[in-house]
């Protein structure tokens, strides 16, 4: 996604005679016009163009038109006011209409009204919307435009909100919050808000992250080369402003069965891997290797997705049900190899403020019945499982809880899509019941496991909720800044979310191995595991012989 920010003298001074009091309505509509035309010339030139055959006065020629249509689309009603201004540089375009209001409860934006031309999925569509406050209206209509089908879309704004980021000189920005956020700096250091070279964006284009000219960091490595599925090959950066790195480079390698990569790594052409299960055994008995394992467990876990615009799992007592009906023990022995930590919170252990004090969650059958008989249920529950087609390790686990939800009475039947469809799915909050996945941290915070259980959130994630009070306590919970008194907060609002309201089923954080090579010296996992250990430091010593 990127951003761009329309510096023009003339939409500045234009907007300044917009916002006088004593500004005439027409000269206001006259002036919004002319705006709308000065960002449509500046939005649009560089979209996509093919080569058009016309016959000019004197002779042929190969010019140039749109590759795609453009649909022009206002947030209704103040998007409207810009629609005019864009038509008169894009004449062709078609208009479509979104209407989104803010439910007074909930504060969630909702569609009221939606009518588009046919051909959303092939054409670039601009969305034009005056205002930019939250975002959250904008965010909603782009969320509902894309799961129609649209795949190009970009939005229009003329003016935002104060709260954001503001240039202070050429190495300091200030960002303002629109409320306290304990969790802000920890998202700071995630790969979302990483800082790129402008420059190496704009010039690189679809080059960037695969040319190393046009891929340009800060770190100790430097990019030198990738082969897309295959392997990318990093070497030190001897420009780095602190200590240079002690090795010369690293080369990570992609998509290796699992006998050529554990062939690999005993002759001594691989450094560390993460360790299969089928390869842990002959590790941990071989007298030489077993030294050299490392376990860990992951900031991730498996959990089940309880929609709420579903008519069943709308009520309490059904996903209490389901909470029931699933043998998370026997998913454990067959799936983790009896290693996983079953979850009864919302917190795995490699996140701040995870705690086995919660409420186990009990495999009982039997009070799954009794809690759909009292829901008025007893033979009529029929559940959806949404499947990504491309998790295949979700496919057996699904089996499996098909079965089990089938021994409680609820019928289910598994509904496999392909990766992109899926996820429009989930955004679309329609046509599923279930849903089985992982989650895993960007960043060692606890805050992003809370907020997917709040109103303004819990769409795009899956779970619909509703309850707005529930919300209200996480961001009050998120909002304190002492260390301590946030985790208790958070920690005291888990029983509610998943015993009281049984708003989701989480199910395992899996514990995981790697295994490294005795040549290398000072190697340290990093937070994540061995995905994202520390290289920095570490030195290779070949004088090792097993």
């Amino acid at each position: 996604m990127a951003t761009t920010i329309l510096n023009h003298a003339l939409i500045d001074h234009k907007l300044t005679i917009m916002r006088d009091k004593d500004t005439k309505t027409i000269v206001f509509k006259d002036n919004l016009d002319e705006i709308a035309m000065l960002m449509a010339y500046e939005v649009t030139k560089e979209l996509p163009l093919v080569d058009k055959e016309i016959v000019t006065p004197i002779c042929p020629m190969i010019g140039k038109e749109l590759k795609k249509q453009i649909i022009l689309v206002p947030i209704l009603r103040a998007g409207i006011g810009l629609v005019d201004g864009f038509r008169r540089i894009i004449p062709t375009a078609k208009i479509g209409h979104i209407g989104m209001a803010r439910n007074e409860e909930t504060l969630i934006p909702e569609e009221y009204y939606a009518k588009f031309p046919s051909g959303l999925e092939d054409s670039i569509v601009i969305i034009v919307d005056p205002m930019l406050a939250t975002g959250g209206s904008a965010s909603a209509a782009i969320t509902n435009i894309k799961a129609r089908g649209a795949k190009d879309i970009r939005l229009v704004c003329l003016v935002g909100a104060p709260e954001g980021v503001k240039v202070i000189d050429d190495y300091t920005v200030a960002i303002t919050l629109s409320a306290p956020s304990a969790s802000f700096l920890a998202n700071m250091t995630g790969a979302p808000a990483s800082i790129y070279n402008r420059k190496a964006v704009e010039e690189g284009k679809d080059k960037f992250g695969f040319d190393p000219e046009y891929t340009v960091g800060t770190g100790y490595m430097k990019f030198k080369d990738w082969t897309q599925d295959q392997e990318i090959n990093l070497v030190r950066n001897d420009e780095y402003f602190n200590t240079p790195a002690k090795i010369d480079g690293v080369r990570y390698l992609m998509n290796i069965d699992a006998s050529t990569e554990r062939m690999m790594f005993e002759n001594g052409e691989l450094d560390y891997m993460g360790v299969k299960a089928d390869d842990l055994e002959h590790f941990k008995n071989d007298e030489f290797w077993k030294d050299y394992l490392i376990g860990y467990q992951p900031p991730s876990m498996d959990y089940m997705i309880f929609n709420q615009n579903d008519t069943f799992m709308a009520d309490v007592n059904v996903r209490k049900a389901v909470q029931a009906a699933i043998n998370r023990d026997l998913i454990n022995q067959n799936f983790y190899n009896g290693e996983g930590t079953l979850l009864n919170g919302v917190l795995p252990p490699a996140i701040p403020g995870y705690s086995e004090d919660q409420t186990p969650i009990k495999y009982d059958v039997e009070e799954a019945k009794k809690l759909l008989k009292e829901a008025g249920h007893e033979s009529d529950v029929t559940l959806t499982i949404l499947q990504n087609g491309e998790s295949t390790y979700t496919h057996p686990i699904n089996e499996m809880i098909q079965s089990m939800l089938g021994e409680a009475g609820i019928k289910a039947e598994i509904k496999n899509m392909d990766m992109t469809s899926y996820w429009d799915t989930i955004a679309s909050g329609e046509g599923y019941s279930i849903s089985l996945g992982p989650v895993t941290a960007d960043v060692p915070d606890p805050g992003a496991f809370f907020t997917t259980f709040t109103v303004e959130n819990s769409a795009s994630n899956g779970y619909n909720i509703k309850d707005k009070a529930l919300s209200d306590k996480i961001k009050e919970a998120n909002a304190k800044l002492d260390p301590k008194e946030r985790i208790a907060a958070l920690q005291a609002l888990e029983s509610e979310i998943v015993t009281e309201q049984a708003l989701y089923l989480p199910i395992a954080a899996e514990k995981r191995t790697c295994i490294i090579s005795p040549r290398l010296k000072n190697f340290q996992l990093g937070w994540q595991g061995w995905v994202c250990c520390s290289t920095h430091n570490v030195e290779i010593d070949d004088s090792y012989n097993k």
